[in-house]
Order: C-alpha cells, then structure tokens, then sequence
C-alpha cells in the first residue's frame, strides 16, 4: 500500500501520537508495557482476575490478567488506559448505556494505542491482507484478530482521505 501524499488524521490519532511522543517512543520496538506505565505513573499488577483499571486517591493501577498471552494482555493495557485517561466514575454503579459507550471507546482508543497510525503509515504493508495482518500482529505484538480490525479501519480511512483529495480537487476553483 504506498503512502498517500493526504491523509487527514482523527483527533484520536492525533492524540495517540502525541500521547507517545511525550513519552519519547516513535517507533514500535520501544512501546513496552511496564516502560509506558511507568512514564505516565501508572501501576501495573498481574493477577488471575479479569483486566481492569482503578485510580484511588490519585494512585492510577491497572490489573492485567495472566492467565491471558502476551498480546491479550497488550490490548487489555491499551484498553484500560483508555479509562484512567478518559473516563471517571464506578461502571458498577453507572447507567448500561453509558458503560457500554465507555467500553466501546476504550476498544476503539485501545486499537489506535496498540497500532498507532503514525507508526503503521511508515511501514510497507504486504500486498496481501493476510500477510498484512501478520506483519501488524508481529510487529506490534497484538493478536492476529486486532490486527485485522485495525487494518481494515486503516485502509477505510486511506480511502476516505482519496475521496476527499477527488471531491476537493474536482470542486477547487
């Protein structure tokens, strides 16, 4: 897939490359869990319980169950981010409806923090989307069915930004 000459970033993306910026990491070898807690003084726990964040007393941890591999355990970090950075609140005690749009935001900023767009717009994917999909799971060390998700958002967003240089060309004046 050759790199477009346009591609108009989410704010969402904008954010992630930010967010990693300031913590000195640009490319995908230096994205590790225990070094990007540590950064954002955030604790990390392994325990055989399901992942989940708590931010008592201004004290932000996240438990990450380790029962789950490597790569679960990565995605389940970017997720429980996404709600110490984001959200507020007890979800045992919030509306259904709100705590499903938190957790559908957080797996949203949860693909983009795995695989920030910054990182995969300076790779050459393979031709093929099944090597494509296991180059993004090696290389960012997320399961193989992340990896699809966040592929096929990619090449949605390619596509929206081409649409938008054709409209914008054929309407210029």
């Amino acid at each position: 897939m050759e790199k477009l000459q346009h591609y108009y970033t989410t704010q969402l993306e904008d954010y992630t490359k930010n967010l990693y910026h300031s913590l000195a990491i640009s490319i995908p070898e230096q994205v590790d869990i225990m070094d990007v807690a540590q950064k954002l003084n955030v604790w990390v726990y392994f325990a055989p319980i399901g992942s989940c964040a708590i931010e008592r007393n201004g004290l932000a941890s996240i438990i990450l169950d380790e029962r789950k591999t490597p790569q679960e355990q990565f995605e389940d970090f970017g997720h429980e981010i996404a709600h110490l950075l984001y959200h507020a609140g007890n979800q045992l005690q919030m509306p259904k409806m709100f705590l499903e749009y938190q957790e559908a935001k957080a797996q949203n900023f949860a693909m983009h923090f795995c695989i920030p767009t910054f990182m995969l717009r300076d790779m050459l994917l393979p031709a093929t989307k099944s090597e494509a999909i296991n180059m993004l799971s090696n290389t960012f060390n997320v399961t193989p069915a992340l990896a699809e998700r966040r592929l096929t958002h990619y090449e949605q967003q390619v596509l929206s930004s081409r649409l938008h240089d054709m409209i914008r060309t054929q309407y210029a004046v």
